[in-house]
């Protein structure tokens, strides 16, 4: 029930505090496909909301082979700062 509120909450607009801050808490907790699904579809609006550190870390939880090549394909998008696809490579490293 949480995780639902929690993503209810992230992916509510406009975006505000309470957006980073279901971000911060779901990336805290174990990996899950709704959390990363959630957090790729975000992360695939056109402006990179301020929370995306949070939401990349969320991708992790993806477990979609289509879901994880979106992910991947954001190396080559200029829409990212380099500081973000360092991160992103962290996550595409750890998936099994």
């Amino acid at each position: 029930r949480a995780r639902k509120f929690l993503l209810q909450t992230l992916k509510h607009k406009p975006f505000n505090k309470d957006n980073g801050h279901a971000a911060i808490v779901l990336s805290s907790m174990e990996d899950h496909p709704d959390t990363g699904a959630a957090c790729l579809e975000l992360l695939q609006e056109e402006k990179v909301p301020f929370f995306a550190h949070y939401l990349v870390f969320g991708c992790a939880g993806l477990e979609d082979a289509t879901k994880r090549d979106t992910f991947k394909a954001f190396l080559n998008s200029n829409k990212f700062s380099d500081e973000i696809k360092n991160e992103i490579k962290v996550v595409i490293n750890n998936f099994s």
